[in-house]
C-alpha cells in the first residue's frame, strides 16, 4: 500500500509546473526556515498537512526543527508540489524526495511518523491536494503515538 501511495504522490509531482489547473513545482535544495516552512528555490513553502511545534517553544519547536534539518542534510534534492495561492507568502506544499533503495520519501509524513508534529488537515486550505494524503498523514501520526515516538513519549502533553 505505502509503495502504491509514493507512486501516486510521484505521478502527481511528475505533471508540467504551471499547467492550467495544476500547482505549480519547485525542485531543489531546501533548508527550514522554522519546523514547518521550508524555503526552495528562492521561494518560503509549508508543509502541507503538517501542525508542528512553533520556534517560540524552545524545546519542541527547536527540537522539531532540528529534526528536519538533519533530514534535509541527509537528502538530496526535493520536488515540493505547491497548493494555495501564488499571492500566498508561504503556500502549502507537499515536498517528496528519493530515498533509499529508490524509495521516495514524503517530508510531511515523515515529520509526523519521527513524532516531530500532528497531521492536520484542512481541505479549505488546499483542495486540490489528494484526499489519500489525509488518510496517510492520520496513519503516521497513530504510528507514531502508538510507538511513543518524539513527543508522544508523553513530555509534550499531546
Amino acid at each position: 500500500m505505502r509503495g502504491v501511495a509514493s507512486l501516486v504522490l510521484a505521478s502527481l509531482l511528475a505533471a508540467a509546473p504551471g499547467t492550467a489547473g495544476q500547482p505549480d513545482v519547485l525542485q531543489g535544495r531546501a533548508a527550514s526556515i522554522d519546523s514547518a516552512t521550508l524555503a526552495i528555490a528562492g521561494r518560503r513553502v509549508r508543509l502541507y498537512g503538517v501542525a508542528a511545534p512553533q520556534m517560540d517553544d524552545w524545546t519542541y519547536g527547536v527540537w522539531a526543527r532540528a529534526g528536519l534539518d538533519a533530514l534535509l542534510r541527509r537528502l538530496g534534492p526535493l520536488r515540493c508540489r505547491l497548493y494555495g495561492r501564488p499571492e500566498d507568502d508561504a503556500p502549502a506544499a507537499v515536498c517528496l524526495a528519493d530515498h533509499r533503495g529508490g524509495a521516495t520519501l514524503d517530508l510531511g509524513e515523515w515529520m509526523i511518523r519521527a513524532g516531530y508534529a500532528v497531521a492536520r488537515h484542512d481541505p479549505a486550505e488546499a483542495p486540490a491536494v489528494p484526499a489519500e494524503l489525509a488518510v496517510r498523514y492520520r496513519a503516521a501520526e497513530a504510528a507514531a503515538r502508538d510507538a511513543r515516538r518524539g513527543f508522544w513519549q508523553g513530555r509534550a502533553g499531546y
